[in-house]
């Protein structure tokens, strides 16, 4: 299936479920839904849970809602719906372990592949502002040495990395490993939790964690998560941000993305 035809499909599956939650979700009520489906042993997607975020409206009319017939009725059509979704993204459902459903600006309705929690207050006030802020310090990076362009990255050691252009070496970075993305699962990882990596490269991302000021944040005490790809490099330049360095970069791997924090970011000595 081309991309057109799957996006007409996902398209008609949402309006689809858009009417069925404006009739018996308490649409109005809340702004995400998260759905757990797991696939019983004959292969049917069955709805685990149920979970409301983003509560807008009366408690009492949503909670009515949930315990009605009228949604337990309906969870085999949203477990299909959450199969059907997540195979158009071509991805596992056994991986995501469900979807999310968001209600747009546009009294729309979105789709996320996984269960992704609604951000926290202060990643959310914070996030356009240093996108924009690291954005700039990644697009110097690039111009004067390719950061992110045609430059590659030597393997951390001490510390420090090699910034390499056209063989050659054109800068010098202190760097720490901040964590992945992984595409096939649509999940982030902090490196303190990653068991690949050596104990000083854990050591040094948790010093950052720690350091951050804004300890209400779950997204910062949580390790791993599911989230998608612009969230993650939103929150890997939010690190860079609360720190003052130079710029983030990921470098692409089989599963994903794995990024980096630079510091002190210069030409070599000669």
């Amino acid at each position: 299936m081309d991309r057109a035809a799957r996006d007409e499909a996902r398209t008609g599956i949402l309006e689809e479920l858009r009417g069925l939650f404006r009739a018996a979700y308490a649409w109005d009520t809340w702004g995400r839904l998260l759905v757990h489906v797991d696939v019983s042993e004959d292969g049917r997607p069955i709805v685990v849970d149920v979970a409301v975020e983003d509560i807008v409206g009366d408690e009492d009319r949503l909670a009515a809602a949930f315990e009605g017939p009228d949604v337990r009725g309906s969870l085999p059509v949203v477990a299909r719906a959450v199969e059907a979704l997540t195979a158009l993204e071509e991805l596992d459902l056994p991986t995501m372990g469900g979807g999310t459903f968001v209600r747009t600006s546009e009294e729309g309705l979105a789709f996320l592949p996984g269960l992704i929690r609604s951000p926290s207050a202060a990643f959310d006030r914070a996030r356009d502002g240093v996108v924009a802020r690291i954005d700039a310090k990644n697009t110097a990076l690039a111009s004067r040495f390719g950061i992110g362009r045609d430059a590659g990255l030597s393997a951390i050691e001490d510390g420090t990395v090699r910034v390499l252009r056209d063989d050659r070496v054109v800068a010098t970075a202190r760097a720490v490993l901040l964590g992945t993305f992984s595409r096939p699962a649509r999940s982030f990882v902090w490196a303190p939790a990653n068991p690949t990596l050596g104990a000083e490269e854990r050591k040094a991302c948790s010093q950052l964690l720690d350091g951050m000021r804004e300890r209400s944040a779950w997204e910062i005490s949580t390790f791993g998560f599911a989230t998608d790809e612009p969230t993650a490099w939103a929150l890997s330049a939010w690190i860079c941000d609360e720190t003052g360095a130079d710029g983030v970069t990921a470098i692409e791997d089989p599963a994903g993305l794995v990024f980096v924090l630079l510091r002190d970011v210069r030409e070599p000595p000669g």
